[in-house]
C-alpha cells in the first residue's frame, strides 16, 4: 500500500549511493558478529549489514575513515556505540529493521549525513541529535512508537526533501510543517490523523510537494484543497471512508501515480481525463460500477486496476487503452471476456482472478507480450491449448481445484503453471 513510498526511500539512498563502488556484503543469520575481513578494508566506502543475527555495531566501526554508505538493515541490532560519530565522511546511515530503542547523540556530529534510516525500531522519541543535522535530507521514522511530543525537532530541518513518518500512531500535524519549503516526498500513512492532516498542508508553503502518501488515515472527503499541489506526481489514498472525488482532481496535471482503493468511491469525476500524464490507476475495492467513456483519453496509461468493483461489463472504450502493461479485473463479475483485448498489444500481466469467466477468447493470443496470467479462482475449468502462441508466457496462475482438472495437458503446455491455494507449487 505504501510501496511507492519505499521506493522512493530506497531511491534516495541510491542517489546517494550512486558514485560509491559496489557495497561490500555481510549477510546471513549464522553472523552474530561483524567478522575481522570488514576491517581488513581501510578504504571501504559502502557496508552493507543484512539479515544478520548482529545484536550490536562494535567500536571497531570507527576505523572505517572512509566510509560513505553504513547500511543496516533487518538485523537484531540494539546498541549503536558512540564511535560512530567519527566517521566523518558518512552520507548515507541506514537502521531499518532492528530493535534499537536508542541511539547514541554523537550521530549529530556527523554533519555531512544526507540521509537518514530508522524505520521499524523502537524508539518512542525522535533523537535531539536531528537538530544538529542541518544537511539531512531524507529521514525515514516509521513504524516506531514516536510520542508526538517529540516531533517538534523535524520542523527546523530547513534542507529536508523526504520524511516519513507512516505507521506511528499520531492523530495530529503541526502547521510548523509548513516550514520545510524544500519537501517533495512526505508519506503520513497510516496514522489517524483524519480530514484534518489535508486542512494542515498549505500548498503555498509545500510547493515542491511530488509524491504524498496518504492512506488508512481515517479520511472521509476529498476537498478541493488537496487539487492545489500541482506538481503532485504520486497521490495515495488507499483506505480511507473518501466517498468522491473534487472535481479539482483536472488541477493535478502532472499525477502519474493516482491509488483510490479501498475506498466508498461511487464513479470517478469525467474530468480525469484531464490528467494525461496518469500512468498508473488503482479503483480496487470501490463501490464504482463503470468507468466513464473518456477514459480512453487517458493515453499514458500502463496499470490499471478495478478489481473487486461493481463493474459488470467492459465497452469497446476500455480496450483503447493501447499502452496498458498491467490490467487486473480480480473479483469482477464478468462472464465474458470481449474479443476486443486483442487491441491491448503492450499488457504484459493479466490478472482474471476469481472471476465468472468459464473460457478465454482465442484472440488472447494477439497478446504478444504477455509474461503472467492469473485464472486462479476463476471458473475456467480447463486451460486452452492455444495459450502455448503466446512467445513470451512467463507463468500462469490456477487453483488447485483448476490444477486437478489440468493434470492430462501438462505435456502439451511450454509454459510453467503455478498453484495459488495453500502452498504456490509448480504444476
Amino acid at each position: 500500500m505504501y510501496k511507492i513510498i519505499v521506493i522512493v526511500f530506497c531511491s534516495s539512498l541510491l542517489l546517494f549511493n550512486s558514485c560509491s563502488p559496489k557495497p561490500f556484503i555481510v549477510e546471513g543469520r549464522h553472523l552474530k558478529v561483524l567478522p575481522d575481513s570488514v576491517f581488513a578494508k581501510k578504504n571501504l566506502r559502502y557496508l552493507k549489514i543484512k539479515d544478520t543475527n548482529i545484536d550490536s555495531l562494535p567500536e571497531r566501526i570507527g576505523e572505517l575513515k572512509q566510509l560513505r554508505t553504513l547500511d543496516c538493515y533487518n538485523n537484531s541490532i540494539k546498541f549503536i556505540p558512540s564511535v560512530i560519530g567519527e566517521l566523518p565522511k558518512l552520507v548515507s546511515l541506514s537502521l531499518i529493521y532492528n530493535g534499537l530503542d536508542t541511539l547514541p547523540n554523537n550521530i549529530g556530529q556527523l554533519k555531512h549525513l544526507k540521509s537518514l534510516g530508522l524505520r521499524s525500531n523502537r524508539l518512542k522519541y525522535i533523537p535531539s541529535f536531528i537538530k544538529e543535522l542541518p544537511q539531512l535530507e531524507f529521514i525515514s521514522i516509521g513504524q516506531n512508537p514516536i510520542h508526538y511530543s517529540s516531533t517538534s525537532l523535524l520542523w527546523s530541518l530547513q534542507n529536508l526533501k523526504g520524511l516519513f513518518i507512516f505507521n506511528n500512531y499520531l492523530d495530529s500535524l503541526p502547521k510548523e510543517i509548513n516550514h520545510l519549503k524544500q519537501l517533495t516526498t512526505l508519506d503520513l500513512s497510516m496514522n489517524h490523523f483524519g480530514d484534518d492532516v489535508i486542512k494542515v498542508l498549505n500548498p503555498d508553503s509545500l510547493q515542491n510537494l511530488s509524491v504524498l502518501n496518504l492512506s488508512e488515515n481515517g479520511i472521509r472527503t476529498f476537498p478541493d484543497h488537496l487539487c492545489q499541489f500541482n506538481k503532485l506526481c504520486t497521490l495515495n489514498l488507499e483506505k480511507n471512508y473518501i466517498l468522491s472525488i473534487s472535481n479539482n482532481i483536472k488541477n493535478l496535471k502532472d499525477l502519474k501515480y493516482l491509488n483510490l482503493s479501498n475506498n466508498a468511491i461511487k464513479k470517478l469525476p469525467a474530468n480525469i481525463i484531464k490528467l494525461k500524464k496518469l500512468k498508473t490507476l488503482y479503483l480496487d475495492n470501490t463501490n464504482i460500477k463503470e468507468l466513464p467513456p473518456s477514459i480512453e483519453q487517458l493515453k499514458n496509461l500502463q496499470r490499471l486496476s478495478i478489481g473487486n468493483t461493481y463493474i459488470t461489463q467492459l465497452d469497446k472504450h476500455f480496450f483503447r487503452l493501447k499502452k496498458l502493461r498491467y490490467l487486473s479485473l480480480r473479483g469482477l463479475s464478468i462472464s465474458e471476456l470481449p474479443k476486443e483485448i486483442r487491441q491491448l498489444k503492450n499488457l504484459k500481466t493479466l490478472i482474471l482472478s476469481d472471476t465468472k469467466l468459464t473460457s478465454l477468447p482465442k484472440e488472447i493470443c494477439q497478446l504478444k507480450k504477455l509474461e503472467t496470467l492469473y485464472l486462479d479462482g476463476s471458473s475456467i475449468k480447463k486451460l486452452p491449448i492455444f495459450l502455448h502462441q503466446l512467445p513470451n508466457l512467463k507463468e500462469v496462475w490456477i487453483s488447485r481445484k483448476q490444477a486437478n482438472l489440468n493434470r492430462e495437458i501438462r505435456h502439451l503446455i511450454d509454459y510453467p503453471v503455478f498453484v495459488r491455494d495453500a502452498n504456490p507449487e509448480i504444476f
